[in-house]
């Protein structure tokens, strides 16, 4: 199958053939001498016929004027026939054909390949594939008119080979920068999230990367635990990458957010990711009434939550854990705020309704009311 494509993209961008021009028409001297032929040979035969008839007739000295005549005849016939002949034309010169790099037909050909591997059937990048990547390489990076496909394409080959992905992580994150641009940014977010869902939240992190974040966990470690709850760059479950997509997801534009819900929910089912303060974020975007015409939004999270407490390990302590960053959230909301508005009798209500749903052997709400008595215990003049 891999062939096939292979052959059909190359197809697609190799030039097409140069046109041969006709044949030049015959000029007045190739009539003329024709003519001259077909006269010659008239004579010719005449020539022979006579000689023939000389010899019936035993007329020898006549039979010999024939023959010498005959001979006269074939020589300017051979004559003829070589000043008349074309030159042969030269051989054409070997030129190096390029390959076919305008936007339409790369577009197609990405199209092409990024559907030809949008496939569980195919699970690794095979050599036909990296020869197909290499020759459209260059167009791929460089150019614009071809983005949204390529970022696909790079995406897809990432999807397939981790390594691939980290090595060219800085082409996602470079169309990041202008978040104006809907189409692309939305393209890049939907490939993130697919990557980081296949290979996990810290597919783009180097082992630097990992040492830096064992230091920064063990610090935090140091810190109150209510307050790393809270703080989202600072819990050790989330990196760069689900730090960038935080902040998208809490700028105006809904289609963004949309997306990153989507792959955060993905991710927290999956068990890529466990964090309570992306459960209490998922939590007051549904709650939140600048939401209420997000429709699919809305729908997203609430089928999450319908799923997330009796399919996730773990999922109770989690629920548990995001129950505090949330009722706090909603108590220091200022009143200019949409959470303000927000009911919190309604939104304790549903959280105790996720814990009853519970497949873990766990007393999921006493662990709960053990969590809220601490808080209330260490913090008993506190505000909220």
């Amino acid at each position: 199958r891999m062939e096939v494509v292979a052959g059909v993209i190359n197809s697609l961008r190799d030039p097409p053939e140069p046109e041969l021009p006709p044949p030049p028409p015959p000029t007045v001297d190739d009539a003329k001498a024709k003519l001259e032929r077909a006269r010659l040979r008239v004579s010719l035969n005449v020539a022979i016929e006579a000689q023939e008839e000389a010899v019936r007739d035993q007329n020898y000295e006549l039979a010999a004027e024939c023959k010498a005549k005959v001979a006269d005849i074939q020589k300017k016939l051979e004559d003829l026939t070589v000043q008349s002949t074309p030159t042969a034309p030269p051989p054409p010169i070997p030129t190096i054909k390029e390959k076919i790099s305008d936007s339409d037909t790369l577009n197609k050909c990405l199209t092409i390949l990024n559907a030809t591997m949008d496939t569980p059937q195919l699970k690794t990048v095979t050599p036909i594939l990296r020869i197909i990547f290499n020759e459209l390489e260059v167009e791929i990076f460089q150019n614009p008119d071809i983005l949204e496909n390529a970022l696909e394409t790079v995406a897809l080959y990432g999807m397939l080979d981790k390594e691939f992905a980290k090595e060219n992580k800085a082409f996602f994150f470079a169309n990041l920068i202008d978040t104006t641009n809907e189409s692309i940014v939305c393209t890049v977010l939907k490939c993130l999230v697919d990557l980081v869902c296949v290979h996990g939240p810290r597919v783009f992190e180097d082992e630097h990367d990992d040492t830096a974040r064992s230091k920064r966990t063990t610090k935090d470690d140091d810190h109150d635990s209510d307050f790393a709850e809270s703080i989202v760059s600072l819990s050790p479950d989330h990196n760069a990458v689900i730090e960038i997509l935080l902040k998208i997801m809490d700028g105006t534009c809904a289609a963004y957010r949309l997306i990153i819900v989507e792959g955060l929910c993905r991710l927290l089912h999956l068990g890529h990711l466990e964090s309570p303060s992306i459960l209490s974020r998922l939590l007051l975007l549904w709650f939140n009434p600048a939401t209420v015409e997000e429709d699919m939004l809305r729908q997203t999270i609430g089928v999450f939550f319908q799923t997330f407490p009796t399919t996730v390990d773990g999922a109770q302590e989690q629920i548990q854990k995001a129950t505090l960053p949330t009722l706090r959230t909603l108590a220091n909301a200022p009143s200019s705020s949409p959470l303000a508005e927000i009911d919190q009798e309604a939104v304790v209500r549903f959280i105790v309704s996720l814990t009853r749903v519970n497949h873990e052997l766990t007393d999921s709400q006493g662990g709960m009311a053990m969590l809220l008595t601490n808080s209330l215990s260490r913090r008993p003049t506190a505000p909220e």
